[in-house]
């Protein structure tokens, strides 16, 4: 969980953290990512980023969870713009955005 600090960030500074986290954990895995790599990508001293996050796991843990609502939030949105449209309609939107989220989500499927 991040700390209050994290959350009193613009929110330009704390997405361009996330988007780098995610960038790394996707690419390097979370073995190959370091606090300080992910810092450096984000333009912060490694000591900022430990003051936002208490360490590697507690980082890793707020980008699962970012992802996860990315994930929610699109699913939801998607379904409320087919409440009561035809369930077949429905079936077959559902299975072209399965499709589409592939490419949306590439990287939240590398890290999860």
């Amino acid at each position: 969980m991040p700390t209050k600090t994290f959350y009193k960030l613009d929110s330009q500074k704390r997405s361009k953290i996330v988007a780098c986290a995610i960038e790394h954990f996707a690419n390097n895995g979370y073995t190959g990512t370091s606090m300080d790599s992910v810092a450096k990508c984000a333009g912060i001293a490694k000591g900022a980023l430990y003051r936002y996050f208490t360490g590697k796991k507690d980082l890793f843990m707020e980008i699962v969870n970012h992802l996860e609502d990315e994930i929610d939030r699109y699913t939801q949105e998607f379904l409320a713009g087919r409440k009561g449209q035809n369930v077949f309609n429905t079936i077959r939107d559902w299975l072209v955005a399965i499709y589409e989220s592939q490419k949306r989500f590439s990287m939240h499927q590398k890290v999860l």
